[in-house]
């Protein structure tokens, strides 16, 4: 009872108490450490294809656009960046970190390369996981 009594007799007394209690805090924060918290590397899958002879439209209307709708319907994929050139695209695909990376990966390389291409003109996908050390190969499903 008597640090309530003493904050209503003196109110500027308590929020100065106050004041002091926050700043301490603050600079106790700014003290802590970060060797707690783990490193974590991204798992990311790059899907870069070429076509010759394409333009850049081309290239995003054509080869570009139809990857990303297929990749985009793949559960745990969180960001996906795609770079449309002359030639060449390029698609980054971010996975979920709260998902099974391995497979996810394995789905995305499968949705980019469905089949083969059988004549020169066709566009050449090729997907590559980029893996932090110590994942393993993802198995085939």
């Amino acid at each position: 009872m008597q640090l309530s009594e003493t904050s209503i007799r003196r109110p500027v007394l308590a929020c100065v108490m106050s004041l002091l209690l926050v700043l301490v805090g603050l600079v106790s924060f700014q003290q802590l450490s970060l060797r707690e918290y783990p490193r974590i590397d991204e798992p990311l899958v790059n899907v870069n294809t070429r076509l010759l002879g394409a333009s850049s439209e081309v290239i995003e209307s054509q080869v570009t656009k139809p990857l990303e709708d297929s990749i985009a319907g793949i559960d745990g994929v969180d960001i996906m960046t795609s770079v449309s050139r002359t030639e060449q695209s390029q698609i980054t695909v971010r996975f979920k970190l709260s998902k099974d990376q391995c497979a996810t990966a394995w789905r995305v390389c499968v949705a980019a390369c469905p089949t083969r291409p059988t004549n020169r003109s066709s566009p050449r996908s090729r997907p590559t996981p980029r893996r932090p050390s110590g994942w393993p190969t993802p198995a085939r499903p």
